[in-house]
């Protein structure tokens, strides 16, 4: 029997999901929950068979094999309060999941609640992959390409099931296994952290010299695109994680103050080791990688500031048939050029583009 895969909230994630798992031509039965006018958008552009509003849940409860619970943290907590008040019955096996970025509490209520025989098996889910953009259009079919996806089964029960496993591995993601607690304090520091200095960078410099954002450079740019990022969607991550955020929070505060009080004291050796500390961390983290790590075998690429420049590089590759698995640029200069990085599978591909890019006259390297 063809399994029923239902993603339930059609936006950045739900969609790209689906986008993903179409591309992929990923066996199942694709289903949506989401509200009308999107639902409806799902169907015309061919990623769902079936639909369904958030208020119809006896219905999609009964014709899902696997529920993607990928809403807002808010609104996961209401959607497995309303399956377990539901009074229609799960297919046998189901599992249900959820997108969520912290897992603690949302693994504790669907653990807590009783969804009715036959029980589904809830496992806490995570993809690491994301985006500023949010809602249906913004959906993209390469989002989950090389990224982790952390999953939270529940104790006496680690492996994860083949329904889940499989449509994650479908979408090119990889999949991790840790503790809800452990998740949340990892999550705190590497993504909700950067997130909140992001949104505070980007509000200082819109109270106190906004006329300064005419002369910004990339380093801002980078630096405040996450300031972009919908507060409805953040606003229930605080809520639930705010012990391990406020700590995280907490750390960068005394460093940012250590930071200060050596400028004002031209304490150099300390400003220095904060360059050298940082500096070291920065080239422990695998630049390419939508997550943690990552097998992809990378080329830099040295690129001349012109138009087209991207597409040049671009189009010998995908004419031999290389598969690019991800794409960065590393650092520009207006007028000047800088450097791309490029990932692929295996090193036998990235040395075929090394030559294929040398031959059309661009530097290409390994980085070291």
């Amino acid at each position: 029997m063809t399994p029923r895969v239902t993603v339930v909230g059609l936006g950045l994630l739900g969609g790209s999901l689906l986008q993903a798992l179409s591309e992929k031509g990923f066996r199942a039965s694709l289903q949506g929950v989401s509200a009308p006018e999107t639902v409806a958008a799902a169907k015309k552009a061919g990623l769902i068979e079936r639909g369904w509003g958030y208020d119809e849940v006896d219905l999609w409860k009964a014709e899902s094999d696997l529920v993607v619970l990928a809403t807002p943290i808010d609104r996961i907590e209401e959607l497995l309060r309303a399956l377990a008040a539901s009074p229609a019955r799960f297919p046998e096996g189901a599992v249900v999941t959820d997108v969520g970025s912290t897992k603690r509490r949302i693994c504790e209520l669907g653990r807590s609640l009783s969804f009715g025989a036959p029980e589904p098996l809830f496992v806490g889910g995570h993809p690491m992959a994301g985006s500023e953009k949010h809602g249906f259009e913004a959906r993209d079919g390469s989002l989950f390409e090389s990224a982790l996806w952390l999953l939270c089964p529940p104790e006496g029960r680690p492996d994860v099931p083949d329904a889940l496993a499989a449509v994650i591995d479908a979408v090119g993601a990889r999949r991790v296994v840790l503790d809800p607690a452990e998740h949340d304090r990892h999550v705190a520091w590497v993504s909700h952290l950067p997130q909140s200095l992001s949104t505070a960078l980007a509000a200082a410099v819109g109270r106190h010299s906004p006329e300064s954002v005419a002369f910004s450079g990339q380093g801002f740019r980078d630096m405040s695109r996450l300031a972009e990022s919908s507060f409805p969607m953040w606003q229930g991550i605080f809520r639930t994680n705010a012990e391990a955020l406020g700590d995280a929070l907490d750390r960068a505060a005394e460093a940012l103050a250590e930071f200060r009080g050596a400028l004002a004291e031209g304490d150099f050796e300390t400003l220095g080791r904060f360059f050298d500390e940082g500096s070291r961390l920065r080239t422990s983290v695998p630049p390419r990688t939508k997550g943690f790590a990552s097998n992809l075998v990378d080329l830099v690429v040295d690129v001349k500031d012109r138009k087209g420049a991207l597409l040049a590089i671009v189009k010998p590759l995908s004419d031999a048939g290389l598969d690019i698995r991800d794409i960065e640029l590393l650092k520009v200069r207006e007028g000047v050029g800088g450097h791309f990085r490029i990932a692929f599978r295996s090193a036998q591909e990235a040395l075929k583009a090394q030559e294929i890019l040398e031959a059309e006259h661009f530097g290409a390297r390994r980085p070291s």
